[in-house]
């Protein structure tokens, strides 16, 4: 597999996570209970760096094979 048809997938990943933290973010609104509302607080905290490290990923393996994408120079595997 190519990584460009990797970026997809990533992508994929990218929408499920975001999904996922606006269910927490709905869930946190209408929670009282303090325990709840730091678990779920903790779980943001943890889907975050997820949520960039694959919209990175998703864009970094989409044009990895581009030579006029220099914006990941640093970055290449």
């Amino acid at each position: 597999m190519k990584l460009a048809e990797m970026s997809p997938l990533y992508e994929d990943s990218a929408r499920r996570i975001q999904v996922r933290m606006e269910e927490l973010r709905l869930r946190l609104r209408t929670t009282e209970d303090p325990d709840s509302v730091r678990c779920l607080r903790q779980r943001l905290t943890e889907l975050r760096p997820m949520l960039r490290q694959c919209r990175q990923l998703a864009r970094l393996t989409a044009h990895y094979y581009d030579r006029s994408d220099r914006y990941h120079d640093a970055s290449r595997l």
